[in-house]
């Protein structure tokens, strides 16, 4: 593993609307607060995430909840959702999954990746490389600075920090 390998844990800070083209962007930020990571992402994502974040279950389960429901039923575990690369504003994702001592990978869309993972309380990581493409970003200033349609999350679950 070589130095830029080096993994790092992200969280959910919360979800804002582009202020141009008024979709949702995810923000992650690392575990000592150090950096933020702002991903463009769907209005059915940015659903499938803030639904499920507030506990919120509609009487039938969405896609989301469906494909996690049937990993569930046949014993898979999703581990981890590792971010590993980004051109531009275009990020890579792969989640990670086991069924007994077999590990699975397979690429994702890092939305679908991140309402995935939250269902199953595993971790969102991402390496050096990521962190220094995004560290002249726009969204790297103080919470208080945030726009007003930026939406902080409560912690209704243990396993992820929100503000």
């Amino acid at each position: 593993m070589g130095k830029t390998d080096k993994r790092t844990q992200l969280t959910i800070k919360g979800i804002s609307l582009h202020q141009e083209s008024q979709l949702p962007i995810i923000i992650l930020q690392s575990s000592d607060e150090k950096f933020t990571i702002p991903i463009s992402i769907g209005p059915f994502e940015a659903s499938a995430i803030i639904t499920e974040l507030e506990n919120i279950h509609p009487p039938r389960p969405l896609t989301h909840d469906l494909f996690s429901e049937i990993l569930t039923k046949h014993k898979f575990k999703l581990t981890s959702l590792y971010i590993y690369k980004s051109v531009k504003e275009k990020y890579y994702a792969r989640i990670y999954y086991k069924k007994s001592f077999r590990v699975y990978s397979m690429e994702v869309r890092p939305s679908d990746g991140i309402a995935l993972i939250i269902r199953h309380g595993g971790e969102i990581v991402t390496n050096q490389d990521v962190i220094n493409n995004n560290s002249n970003n726009f969204w790297l200033y103080e919470a208080d600075q945030l726009s007003q349609d930026f939406l902080f999350l409560k912690n209704n679950n243990s396993d992820h920090t929100f503000m």
